[in-house]
């Protein structure tokens, strides 16, 4: 009789593997503000990515701002993104962000079937970068790095996100 138990406590702990979170958390390197823009960067050049999404604010029930963009032919690559100002090859929102000053900052980047390779949130953090480093960007750690640092910051857990590349 316990074997009867025992095969739908298995089934339900094999369900447990399979299922994967939808947004993996934590793996865009950088975020910045500049001249009233935020900019992120993914790490790496990132194949396969068919939209982004950005959220300034508490959440999308209350001041939150959203923009997003998705890509013209299915799936295109990024590295970095100004927001409000996609790259080639992708098209954005009308309405923008302009500055992470209301809360926390979301950015989600999704392959072509809608998953997401990452899912970023920077928190209570002044977006500018150093006056003495401007092309630095900040970890979610609050960490101000530059291109040069990215295989430091894998070392400490800070990736690409999962790319199709």
């Amino acid at each position: 009789m316990p074997r009867v138990t025992v095969a739908p406590l298995f089934l339900v702990a094999l369900a447990g593997c399979w299922s994967a979170p939808e947004d993996p958390e934590g793996s865009l390197v950088g975020l910045r503000q500049v001249d009233g823009r935020l900019e992120f960067w993914a790490g790496r050049e990132c194949a396969g990515v068919a939209g982004v999404d950005v959220t300034v604010g508490e959440d999308a029930s209350t001041d939150a701002q959203e923009w997003g963009m998705v890509a013209d032919a299915g799936t295109g690559t990024v590295e970095t993104v100004v927001v409000g100002q996609p790259p080639p090859g992708f098209s954005g929102d009308a309405a923008t962000p302009t500055s992470g000053e209301q809360g926390p900052v979301t950015v989600v980047v999704r392959g072509e079937d809608g998953t997401a390779f990452s899912r970023t949130t920077w928190s209570g953090m002044d977006l500018a970068p150093p006056a003495d480093d401007p092309s630095a960007w900040l970890t979610p750690d609050g960490e101000w790095v530059t291109e040069g640092d990215a295989e430091r910051l894998a070392d400490h857990g800070i990736v690409a996100p999962l790319c199709s590349s």
